[in-house]
């Protein structure tokens, strides 16, 4: 059996690759969770078969040891996949590929099977955005702050708006809606720019937008309705790497 896990700064997302190389169901267990070991091991198979996890993180190196000594314990080999500087046919634009996060370059990989040029947006804990050429040049990228790290930045630094619970609709009519509203339109603002910007380098007036990350979707209404989401990305280049890997 073969495990993919995709560790970002909260979340721990695990999925099988399945023989067909597609993936089964993912679960995600919030890397805070008190019992977040228990329900890690829970997710191990106890068959005799063998067990091979491709482990791609972002997180720190305590979590990272955790889930690696579970893995162990539950007679895992485990690859951890890191960032290269070209692999799959892309060639990421980073002198010092291990300054690329792991996710990132994942999602790339699994982008460029379209074989088109694409803006990608990780809508996660962070906000991402790369920049790939339809012949696997990765143009860079930028990294931003989500509506929830600039909604809690302002109630930080401002007393007013400290426990205010709010819905972002545009133009509103109180302070908890109105920083709730801010905060998405920073966060489409953002993004709207990149897509123009990224156009404009590559001359391409009909870019692709690729949407992933676990909250991009409370986005797509606010999109134009051509912009493809896939939430899975990075597990999606996390099996491309596995296959690829298995094969050599």
């Amino acid at each position: 059996m073969t495990l993919l896990l995709d560790c970002g700064n909260t979340r721990c997302k695990i999925t099988r690759l399945l023989p067909d190389g597609g993936l089964a169901p993912v679960n995600a267990i919030a890397l805070d969770a008190p019992d977040f070991i228990s329900c890690l091991e829970a997710q191990l198979d106890g068959s005799p078969e063998k067990r091979q996890a491709y482990f791609a993180s972002v997180a720190g190196a305590e979590i990272n040891s955790a889930i690696e000594a579970s893995l162990v314990s539950a007679g895992y080999s485990i690859t951890r996949v890191r960032t290269e500087a070209e692999a799959l046919g892309v060639r990421i634009a980073y002198p010092l590929p291990h300054q690329l996060g792991v996710d990132r370059f994942l999602a790339l990989l699994a982008a460029h099977q379209k074989r088109q040029s694409t803006l990608i947006v990780s809508v996660g804990s962070a906000l991402t955005v790369d920049v790939l050429d339809a012949d696997g040049k990765h143009h860079g990228g930028m990294i931003t702050a989500t509506e929830t790290i600039i909604k809690a930045a302002m109630e930080n630094r401002f007393a007013n708006f400290r426990g205010l619970s709010g819905n972002a609709h545009g133009f509103s009519d109180n302070t908890a809606d109105a920083l709730a509203s801010g905060a998405r339109y920073m966060v489409l603002g953002i993004i709207e720019k990149a897509w123009r910007d990224a156009r404009r380098l590559l001359n391409e007036p009909g870019l692709p937008l690729l949407m992933t990350g676990g909250d991009a979707e409370a986005l797509l209404p606010h999109l134009p309705d051509n912009v493809a989401c896939q939430p899975a990305l990075v597990l999606e280049g996390l099996a491309l790497w596995a296959r690829h890997l298995e094969s050599a």
